[in-house]
C-alpha cells in the first residue's frame, strides 16, 4: 500500500499526470471525476458503550468515604506520606499537564 502525503486524491493525481504528459483532458471529463465519500458504520457495541457511559456518569464525582478516611487520618496525625510518593505525584501531574497542552 502506498501512502501519499500530498493530500491529493488518486483521481486528481491521474488528471495531473495526464496534463503533464501532454495529453489533454477536456473540462467535461475533468468535471465527471467523482471523489468517493468517507463513511462510518457504528458497531453493535454502540449500545454497550452508551450503557457504560451512563454508568460512569452515575458515579459520584467525589468518593466521600475515601475523603472522610483521609480527613480522619490527618486529624489523628496518622497520615504518612513518603517523600517518594509526593515526588511521583508531582512528576505525574507535570507530565499530564504537559501532554494536555
Amino acid at each position: 500500500m502506498r501512502i501519499d502525503l500530498t493530500g491529493k486524491s488518486p483521481e486528481s493525481q491521474q488528471a495531473e499526470r495526464a496534463n503533464q504528459s501532454g495529453s489533454r483532458v477536456n473540462s467535461s471529463a475533468r468535471d465527471r471525476i467523482e471523489i468517493g465519500e468517507d463513511k462510518a458504520q457504528l458497531s453493535l457495541d454502540q449500545s454497550r458503550i452508551r450503557e457504560l457511559e451512563k454508568q460512569v456518569k452515575d458515579l459520584p464525582e467525589v468518593r466521600s468515604e475515601r475523603v472522610k478516611a483521609l480527613a480522619r487520618s490527618l486529624q489523628d496525625g496518622t497520615y504518612d506520606v513518603k517523600p517518594q510518593q509526593t515526588a511521583e505525584a508531582m512528576l505525574s501531574e507535570t507530565l499530564r499537564s504537559a501532554l494536555l497542552r
